[in-house]
């Protein structure tokens, strides 16, 4: 069963969308799909409903979710002791708009030189969305910027 597969299939559990997952993992939604369509025949079970242009995962698309997502954080580190403790693997960081174009060109230039066993990813977005993001492990950090506290706002951590 190939890793990148089931990264697929995370990511659309997590977004509730083919064509967002399509967008976060820089492929195409028939790509995306293919993925599913090749884990669901290996695994003999459908793993997500489709409704119109949204999908949730099924009874065994819950059931397997945790387990892929060990998986896939075990191949990470299958890539890291490999690398004999040089940094290696993928780093995922998410950013908004602003660090975009200011701090982060500068960070990543200097991360490729010095560290080039590092695959970087890079989605942009807001605030909020990178913090959820962060939270449930879709990715590793996030460059953002705190959001002023808004009415109703007072149990988020972002709103402190």
């Amino acid at each position: 069963m190939d890793v990148r597969f089931l990264e697929s299939f995370i990511e659309v559990a997590a977004c509730g969308s083919m064509a967002e997952a399509a967008r976060r993992l820089n492929l195409t939604p028939a790509a995306v799909a293919q993925q599913l369509r090749t884990i669901e025949r290996e695994l003999g079970h459908s793993l997500v409903a489709r409704a119109g242009r949204t999908v949730r995962p099924t009874a065994s698309g819950l059931a397997v979710l945790e387990k892929a997502r060990q998986l896939v954080d075990d191949a990470r580190a299958l890539r890291v002791i490999a690398a004999n403790d040089q940094p290696a693997g993928e780093l995922r960081l998410g950013s908004t708009a602003s660090g975009l174009t200011g701090l982060l060109p500068g960070v990543l230039t200097s991360l490729r030189r010095d560290y080039p066993r590092i695959e970087l990813f890079v989605r942009p977005g807001s605030s909020a969305d990178l913090h959820q993001e962060v939270s449930s492990g879709g990715i590793d950090a996030a460059v953002i910027v705190k959001p002023q506290k808004k009415a109703g706002c007072s149990n988020s951590p972002l709103c402190r």
